[in-house]
């Protein structure tokens, strides 16, 4: 009988090592992207928001019994955005406020009061505006009745 001995296997303990090392590395890698991800909530006074949702629900069916919404479009090529309310509203006063609400980046919300002209039209030039997903949030009223239209646009 030889005596042989089989030349064994001893490379597992390295593999364990290796594993360990790069389940290490692995958390390192989430607790530093971690730390530059501030956790915004959607809005600054949610529960209060919610609250007084059913307002923003009456508002919005009353948008909606309107005989034709108001056309909120962005210009891609000029860089604008343009309201355009329905001719049931000539002669009426109208005030509200514009919403550019960015759901990524609640440092790049801003508002815009409204102000129509005399064809019930408003241009908002918008040069600097970040690219992306953007919620426009109409807010209106004619002195007797409340209204609320919002639109998902994309820059």
């Amino acid at each position: 009988m030889s005596s042989n001995k089989t030349k064994e296997n001893k490379s597992w303990p390295y593999g364990i090592a290796l594993f360990y090392g790069f389940f290490v590395l692995a958390m390192l890698g989430a607790w530093y992207f971690s730390t530059f991800h501030t956790p915004d909530m959607v809005e600054d006074n949610y529960y209060e928001q919610s609250i007084r949702y059913q307002e923003k629900i009456d508002q919005m069916n009353n948008t909606r019994s309107l005989e034709k919404e108001p056309l909120l479009t962005f210009d891609t090529a000029r860089r604008r955005f343009i309201v355009k309310m329905p001719a049931s509203f000539i002669g009426k006063s109208l005030n509200g406020t514009i919403l550019f609400f960015r759901p990524s980046d609640s440092k790049l919300d801003f508002r815009i009061e409204l102000s129509l002209d005399e064809n019930l039209e408003q241009v908002v030039d918008l040069p600097n505006i970040y690219p992306g997903r953007w919620e426009v949030r109409l807010s209106w009223s004619d002195g007797s009745t409340r209204y609320y239209l919002e639109k998902m646009i994309v820059v």
